[in-house]
């Protein structure tokens, strides 16, 4: 349990290196203990595979990414509902690491998006809205695009209480926050 909480705590910290070394631990493992938590060990492992598909292009996390995404259409065809959002969460990344359609992508995050806010799930819509953002900063070169996810992003996690992820947010994606405060304060002064 302590692997799938640090590959957890690495993905969302954006160290994916870690992140990849804790899921091939989990891996590892047998997969067990609360029912609850299986859905999520696979879902950050499939997290962390299209993430690192995307970095190195290596297909081995294409493979593992794809394994899980089986897994997860295998759940939701069989009913297990709290399985749905994290589908559509994956899909965007499959499609983030291997389309060069930013339309597309765009509308998988976004369905992802809105399936995590229908069932008030904080803190993977906060995930998503980061991802969808770190697609549109460093892919489509779309700043305004990337810009509303990252502030959607840093509010969820705000909201879900994670502070230290928000000060991290703020640092890493400063320029972002800094151009929306200068948009926001021009467009109030006119």
């Amino acid at each position: 349990m302590v692997y799938f909480h640090r590959m957890m705590a690495a993905y969302f910290f954006n160290d994916y290196q870690l992140a990849g070394r804790m899921s091939a631990k989990v891996t590892q493992m047998q997969v067990g203990g609360p029912e609850v938590w299986v859905p999520y060990r696979y879902f950050f492992k499939g997290l962390t595979a299209w993430t690192l598909a995307k970095v190195t292009r290596r297909r081995q996390y294409r493979r593992a990414g794809r394994a899980v995404l089986k897994r997860l259409e295998k759940w939701v065809k069989n009913g297990v509902v709290n399985c749905h959002h994290m589908l559509l969460i994956l899909r965007a990344e499959k499609l983030a690491a291997l389309s060069s359609k930013p339309d597309r992508i765009q509308e998988a995050f976004d369905a992802a998006i809105s399936a995590t806010a229908r069932i008030g799930v904080l803190h993977d819509r906060a995930l998503a809205n980061e991802m969808a953002g770190l697609y549109f900063l460093r892919n489509a070169k779309r700043k305004s695009l990337a810009t509303t996810y990252i502030l959607r992003a840093r509010a969820c996690y705000l909201d879900w209480g994670a502070h230290g992820k928000v000060r991290q947010m703020e640092r890493m994606y400063e320029h972002l926050f800094e151009s929306s405060r200068s948009s926001s304060s021009q467009s109030s002064g006119s």
